[in-house]
């Protein structure tokens, strides 16, 4: 159960960054990028994990 819904978290932020080539980008502080930050952001906040950016754009999510 546990490696779908990794598998599954892993495709849909791939989502983000799909290109028409069926690759992906995944470019520092692109549009693609700053969407998957927040919607992973909103994600890790459903599951009560205090959310906060690293001053260089990284996410972390700590539970407390």
């Amino acid at each position: 159960m546990k490696r779908m819904m990794v598998r599954s978290m892993i495709e849909w932020l791939a989502s983000f960054g799909a290109t028409e080539s069926n690759g992906l980008t995944g470019l520092l502080y692109s549009k693609e990028w700053m969407s998957a930050q927040q919607e992973m952001k909103a994600e890790m906040e459903k599951e009560n994990l205090i959310t906060y950016f690293y001053s260089i754009g990284n996410l972390f999510g700590r539970l407390e």
